[in-house]
């Protein structure tokens, strides 16, 4: 399995740096047995990205129509980790994260034993390679 968080996803559906990587990781993943998952409230995070860029004006309301549809016939498997609550506030702490939203999909990754792909770089400087399991897209090959 693999975790990807909605900084890669949203390359999905727009044209960003990195967005080649992000599309053959999915690519990927529809091809093979390895599946993606992320955590609950990965639509949460999709649709809010989807709402800002309609309140940048980057978007229509229309496209935004459309860019959530297709997110959301896209196959990705929504997972609950046990004890996600608890572990997210743990690892937000230890890594002093700013909120606990990026915690989420470490905890699922821990959890799944699976690499979590993301293109947040604050992520990662955080970070700071402590966890090994959490990759940045731009490596994706």
């Amino acid at each position: 399995m693999i975790v990807v968080d909605s900084s890669v996803a949203v390359k999905w559906l727009l044209a960003e740096a990195h967005s080649d990587r992000a599309d053959a990781l999915y690519a990927r993943s529809t091809s093979t047995p390895e599946h993606i998952i992320a955590p609950p409230l990965f639509r949460l995070e999709m649709t809010n990205i989807v709402w800002q860029r309609v309140r940048r004006q980057d978007i229509t309301p229309a496209r935004a129509e459309e860019l959530l549809n297709a997110f959301l016939g896209m196959h990705v498997l929504i997972v609950s980790s046990p004890d996600a609550d608890r572990t997210a506030l743990k690892l937000a702490r230890d890594f002093d994260l700013p909120a606990t939203y990026d915690a989420y999909y470490i905890a699922l990754a821990q959890h799944a034993g699976a690499a979590l792909w993301t293109a947040d770089e604050r992520l990662l400087r955080a970070l700071d390679g402590r966890l090994p399991f959490v990759r940045w897209i731009g490596d994706y090959s």
